[in-house]
């Protein structure tokens, strides 16, 4: 029974009416419509993956690191001498080799994909390619293990030029092969769930690859059972469902994740103003190579290690229309990053149209559906419209296009925008620039002799929670930002705790003391790794103080 039916089995409809439905009726109807709506789309995704691996049964592709020459040379293997007519053998004459007819035929299929390099114009012709081909009685002597043995460096593994490309992606990473590396001579199809349906059940249904529509006959049309000759469907029945208010407030919530605490929350769409040169792009590209490893940027425990994020490593998607290829290639040396970031996409916007335009918005869901990311990062804004920015219909249609989109999926969103001249007052142009935005923080320098000081000020904060400045410091070796408490440690002369007992009169030697029981520090660890852990969290306090806080809480917990 499909789900326009189950709109319509639960209740009957004589207690459709305000006076005879009750809550728990409508309750009743919500979790069976959701429960069918699930299964629904287990059913699909299981056909999906099956169609998926039937069709890739006895379907091979084989990478060629050498290109053209190599791949010839391996197809010769399907060559019969026995077959070539004597005259042709006497007079010298030309012939197609079988191994010849099956590369030729190949490519006249787009089975031949070639690397970036090979379709730049370059006179190479020794450019890497992916072959692909059906195993056959025919063409299974190309995979004999002492056949291949003479070609090192090839690689064989399972794939077909119309798999989707979410599928042939994951199989290319599996090989070791970087898909985005290669280009089809010939568009893939794009696989849908009717295609799946139409391999697996039912009539095969028309799939028109010229126009790519699908021609659907009357048993493909919405299921109508439990309607009487004559009725008539009730177009309110298709109407959004409401809220369940009681329902929200009573249940399970979904936790609130940070990615840095105080500043940017999972899901949510935050924006970072600064001047020129303040640091943003520095400070954000931090972020993104700390979340795609599954760490906190600025948050530290008490070993002073970055706090690991809940969920694990996120994909993070960085378009860049302010840097540049140079400066990644000298700033991820001094982040000092691992030298592969599998889950850190950089894109140039110059491959992109205006987010503001339908092209734009079509490459940016291009950009979301091919890297999956969890994080989106965008820098900065202006470089990504084609409008006025003071004018509010510009951001009103970027908004439309990208931002209510990309939240609207669960993504976290990151804008970088400039200030204004008074960067008090937040980004420079139209206030319409501000009314999707979660949070919206200002980074400034506050002292021009302190140059790595940073001040992060709230300017917008939809949940109420965040505070109203957060310090950040940037530091070198490697290139890295840390989070900065104010002021120094201070605490009164005696402190008395909860248990009653008193910590040393000292305030200073007090304040270390309370602090290392809040980071539940061992009493073990020596004075370097104490200091380095104080200084790191933005705390100063002398050598003498820090020895006496150490052998304080030694003594005290024996």
């Amino acid at each position: 029974m499909t789900t326009k039916a189950i709109e319509r089995e639960p209740i009957p409809r004589n207690c459709l009416s305000p006076s005879k439905a009750t809550a728990e009726d409508n309750r009743r109807f919500s979790d069976i419509l959701n429960n069918e709506r699930k299964l629904e789309r287990e059913s699909t995704d299981r056909a999906s993956k099956l169609a998926i691996a039937e069709y890739s049964v006895g379907r091979v592709a084989v990478y060629f690191p050498l290109g053209d020459p190599q791949s010839d040379e391996f197809a010769s293997r399907l060559d019969r001498p026995n077959d070539i007519p004597p005259e042709v053998l006497a007079s010298g004459g030309e012939y197609q080799s079988t191994g010849n007819r099956f590369v030729n035929d190949v490519e006249s299929a787009g089975r031949i994909w070639r690397s970036d390099h090979a379709l730049s114009g370059s006179p190479d012709d020794d450019a890497p390619l992916v072959l692909f081909f059906e195993l056959t009685t025919e063409t299974a002597p190309l995979l004999d293990s002492a056949h291949l043995a003479d070609f090192p460096g090839l690689i064989v593994f399972s794939a077909a030029p119309a798999l989707p490309r979410t599928e042939l992606a994951r199989l290319f990473h599996a090989a070791g092969i970087n898909l985005d590396d290669f280009e089809p001579s010939a568009p893939s199809v794009e696989w849908t769930a009717e295609m799946c349906h139409a391999m697996t059940d039912g009539e095969p249904l028309v799939w028109n690859k010229s126009d790519q529509t699908i021609q659907l006959t009357e048993d493909h049309m919405t299921d109508t059972a439990g309607l009487e000759p004559g009725d008539e469907i009730d177009p309110e029945d298709d109407a959004p469902t409401a809220l369940d208010l009681v329902k929200l407030r009573t249940g399970p919530r979904e936790p609130r994740v940070m990615l840095e605490n105080d500043i940017i929350t999972a899901g949510h769409v935050t924006k970072f103003v600064a001047g020129s040169g303040v640091g943003k792009t520095v400070f954000l590209a931090d972020c993104g190579v700390h979340w795609s490893l599954g760490y906190s940027a600025l948050d530290r425990g008490s070993d002073g290690r970055h706090r690991k994020l809940d969920g694990g490593p996120r994909r993070v998607l960085y378009i860049d229309g302010e840097v540049g290829p140079s400066w990644w290639a000298d700033y991820l040396d001094r982040f000092d990053a691992p030298l592969h970031l599998p889950n850190l996409i950089v894109v140039s916007m110059e491959s992109i149209a205006p987010l503001t335009t339908a092209a734009g918005a079509q490459d940016m869901a291009g950009l979301v559906e091919r890297y999956r990311p969890d994080a989106v990062i965008l820098d900065t804004l202006s470089s990504f419209i084609d409008g006025a920015e003071n004018d509010s219909d510009t951001w009103i249609a970027f908004d439309n296009r990208i931002t209510l989109p990309l939240k609207a999926m669960g993504l976290t969103v990151i804008y970088a925008d400039h200030s204004g001249k008074d960067p008090s007052l937040g980004a420079r142009g139209s206030s319409a620039k501000r009314s999707k935005l979660d949070a919206e923080w200002t980074l400034t320098v506050p002292r021009a002799d302190r140059p790595n000081a940073l001040t992060l000020s709230r300017l917008k904060d939809r949940s109420g929670l965040l505070p109203e400045r957060v310090n950040i410091k940037r530091r070198d070796g490697p290139l890295g930002h840390i989070r900065v408490s104010e002021g120094k440690l201070r605490l009164a002369a005696t402190v008395v705790s909860d248990d009653g007992d008193e910590v040393p009169a000292d305030g200073k030697v007090a304040a270390i003391v309370t602090q290392l029981d809040d980071w539940d520090v061992s009493t073990k660890t020596g004075r370097p790794s104490v200091a380095a852990q104080l200084r790191d969290a933005g705390f100063s306090a002398p050598d003498a103080a820090i020895r006496a806080a150490i052998d304080y809480r030694r003594s005290r917990d024996g």
